[in-house]
């Protein structure tokens, strides 16, 4: 429009007394600024819709386990680890007590998956078996985002402070299974993990949230 209106003027000053190029000139640099001024705004708004609208999926159903989390799921290749982790569906004798999943991407992608059963001791063995067949963090390794300890023995564990946490339990008293995955970027979760997860399943000393010790030294030096 800036330039269409310069256009106009162009012509009809053309050939006047009235013609001034150092006139024009000015108007041509105006009409510049004011054209990269729309672009910078356009920009800057393009990034603020992603965390004033930002994209968030969330899932409570376990009949949708298979969709999301089993083989091919959704969200299943998202996890650290996640392909593993998860089995292709539930035990058979499976009674799913927590279900959730959750994307999230204000600005980084951000998942969530936690799944808590019970189920009988034939099931409880096989898939205590099946998890604990898997390469898992060493101890020395797994201690990150403030984690001192786990409330049970995990039999498997993934860890990378960089992107997230996998783990698994199997509680012999209760014959529970319960899979736990976080996965972020920047040394923190967008997630309120909190609202759907037992702190009881959760290592204790957690801490994956914004401004967590990990993401303040990212902060203070880069990495």
């Amino acid at each position: 429009m800036c330039l269409f209106v310069i256009y106009l003027l162009y012509h009809v000053m053309e050939g006047s007394k009235f013609m001034n190029k150092k006139l024009l000139g000015a108007l041509i640099g105006v009409c510049a600024v004011v054209i990269l001024l729309a672009v910078g705004v356009v920009v800057v708004f393009g990034h603020l819709a992603n965390f004033v609208d930002p994209q968030r999926s969330f899932y409570g159903d376990s009949a949708q386990y298979a969709e999301l989390l089993g083989e091919n799921g959704t969200y299943t290749d998202k996890f650290l680890g996640g392909v593993d982790l998860f089995p292709n569906e539930l035990a058979q004798s499976a009674v799913v007590e927590r279900f959730a999943v959750e994307y999230n991407k204000p600005y980084n992608e951000n998942y969530l998956a936690y799944v808590v059963y019970k189920c009988n001791d034939e099931d409880f063995e096989a898939e205590k078996a099946r998890l604990q067949a898997l390469d898992s963090t060493p101890e020395k390794e797994y201690k990150i985002y403030g984690i001192t300890e786990f409330p049970y023995e995990p039999v498997f564990v993934l860890a990378d402070e960089k992107v997230g946490i996998s783990y698994a339990l199997a509680i012999e008293s209760t014959k529970r299974i319960v899979y736990f995955s976080l996965s972020f970027s920047n040394y923190f979760t967008d997630i309120q993990y909190l609202d759907n997860v037992d702190t009881t399943y959760l290592p204790k000393g957690f801490d994956a949230y914004p401004n967590n010790a990990r993401h303040e030294q990212y902060k203070k030096d880069g990495k």
